[in-house]
């Protein structure tokens, strides 16, 4: 079913929660809402269950208006970020009391087996709540969302008090429950790395709106909006305050110099130039002109604190202009040059450069969007 919030408003004890929100998942879809704590998105989830009532607004669900409609009749389930079992229940008694009427004997024992080895608790089925770690009382609570086969499924955290080595095998869990029982799904999480594996489309969310809502591959690779663009990526994206003036030259603190030809003819203003680490290459610092790679483009030279080896890259960490700087290297030989060395060239080629304003923190796109006069 598809799931519509619009022109939503809610307030909670006079602060305002949500404003003006827009927000539609579409039949069938995996979507997620990524945000920070306190930006809105449980309160999302609660409208949408029918948990809290909005100020202003209106919720739809299959386009039926929902506002003042009870709970148990909009064919909804919600896992709670604090899981909610109750305490007197076996599992499997709690599990089977929220199946749907009206299925046959052999059909709700099916299902469970189905949902209870999704969640891999097939073997604590006559434990009690209090018996249970808080992994387990996770699964459990995820298995009594998918036994309820609701049309619209929402997921609270989900898989926040999952063991780590547990949680690839979850997320694969959750994307089969998905595509083999049809519903749409609505999950909730502050991890840009969950979002991307998991979601059809993401809706970051930032202090009660959304500010972008696409694919994962959109989000990361055009965010338009500064706080989307750190909401995803481990290392985050580095943010460089930088002067982009009439003639699309970039200029920061200290040796930050670069060529940008976004946006011709405007005039000058202030940007945060974001850099993913991965797309960063270093060198040595005695290397002073850009290669024909990089003419457009920005190069820096900053302090080098620390390499650290990973699994499958190096990690570097710089000092430039009294803020910390990452690099993700994979080239062995990039690595011993500058290892050794106490100041390190970084340089980013003009493709891989995201431009915001330092005011709104909007993206700044190619000849359309025009900086504002400093």
């Amino acid at each position: 079913m598809r799931v519509q919030l619009s022109k939503l408003g809610v307030s909670i004890d006079q602060r305002q929660i949500l404003t003006d929100l827009d927000f539609e998942a579409q039949e069938n879809e995996y979507m997620v809402i990524l945000g920070s704590s306190g930006s809105g998105k449980t309160t999302a989830l609660r409208v949408i269950a029918g948990l809290q009532k909005p100020n202003i607004g209106e919720v739809r669900i299959d386009g039926k208006l929902m506002n003042g409609t009870a709970p148990r009749n909009r064919n909804v389930s919600m896992v709670f970020q604090k899981d909610a079992l109750f305490p007197h229940l076996r599992l499997i008694d709690a599990l089977r009391q929220g199946q749907p009427s009206g299925i046959t004997a052999a059909d709700a024992s099916r299902q469970l087996r189905q949902v209870t080895k999704l969640t891999r608790i097939d073997g604590l089925l006559d434990r009690y709540p209090d018996q249970l770690s808080g992994g387990e009382l996770r699964r459990a609570a995820l298995a009594q969302a998918m036994a309820r086969r609701s049309a619209v499924r929402m997921l609270d955290e989900p898989l926040s008090a999952i063991d780590p080595h547990l949680r690839p095998e979850m997320q694969n869990d959750l994307l089969q429950w998905h595509r083999t029982v049809p519903g749409t799904t609505i999950h909730v999480t502050h991890d840009g790395e969950e979002a991307m594996q998991l979601a059809d489309r993401i809706s970051v969310l930032a202090q009660g709106r959304i500010l972008q809502c696409d694919t994962p591959e959109i989000i990361y690779q055009r965010p338009q909006h500064l706080e989307v663009a750190t909401a995803l990526g481990s290392p985050p994206i580095n943010l460089l305050p930088a002067l982009l003036d009439h003639k699309e030259n970039l200029r920061g603190e200290g040796s930050l110099r670069g060529k940008a030809l976004f946006a011709s003819n405007s005039a000058p203003c202030r940007v945060l130039i974001g850099v993913r680490p991965h797309e960063l290459t270093a060198s040595l610092a005695e290397e002073k002109k850009l290669d024909s790679r990089t003419e457009n483009g920005i190069q820096l030279a900053a302090d080098l604190i620390d390499v650290r080896r990973g699994i499958q890259n190096f990690r570097i960490t710089a000092r430039w202009n009294g803020q910390l700087i990452h690099a993700v290297l994979a080239d062995q030989q990039q690595v011993s040059a500058v290892q050794n060395q106490s100041i390190i060239r970084l340089r980013a080629n003009l493709e891989h450069l995201h431009l915001f304003h330092q005011d709104t923190g909007r993206r700044i796109d190619p000849k359309t969007d025009f900086c504002r006069t400093i």
